[in-house]
């Protein structure tokens, strides 16, 4: 009785070893062609990533001194007002009409042709006094809304400021 489990348990091992193999092998045809494109498009880049790697870690504004602080208490107040997808009158992220106000609207601010440059991102200013925004334990919502309310958008305003530094750059 031992032998045959013993015989038993070899040959589930031979099949599942198998089918390993089979897998692998119809992994490797259905996928092994894009995967080794990729590998070579990733050796390719690797000594440009580097490149701009080190350009970015020379860059001065990534070795400033900067507190660890919250910026809540600082974006809290402007990015959410009564209107849940608005921003608070006399927020500094407020945009001018003439720009898009819905930042899903994405193909809008593609095809825009609006003059950004009287934009003030002066309130950006402001923010190097801060490392981060805990969006988890500082938002503007009530600690009771903070994960039962979908519907309070505060990260739109600073999508909108996103797309509109970016929308019409060459």
């Amino acid at each position: 009785m031992l032998r045959f489990a013993v015989g038993l348990a070899a040959l589930v091992l031979i099949l599942c070893g198998g089918l390993l193999g089979v897998i692998s092998w119809q992994f490797g045809q259905h996928y092994g062609l894009p995967l080794d494109a990729i590998r070579g498009d990733l050796q390719q880049d690797i000594g440009f990533f580097c490149e701009q790697q080190a350009l970015l870690s020379s860059d001065p504004w990534f070795h400033e001194p900067r507190p660890e602080s919250d910026a809540g208490p600082l974006l809290n107040p402007w990015v959410h007002g009564r209107d849940l997808w608005g921003v608070p009158e006399g927020s500094p992220l407020a945009l001018p009409s003439h720009l898009p106000q819905d930042s899903e609207a994405f193909e809008s601010w593609l095809a825009l042709a609006a003059d950004v440059s009287m934009l003030d991102f002066g309130w950006m200013r402001q923010l190097h006094a801060y490392d981060r925004w805990d969006v988890l334990r500082s938002n503007p919502t009530r600690p009771e809304d903070r994960f039962t309310r979908p519907d309070v958008h505060f990260v739109s305003p600073l999508q909108l400021w996103a797309k509109s530094s970016g929308c019409c750059m060459a």
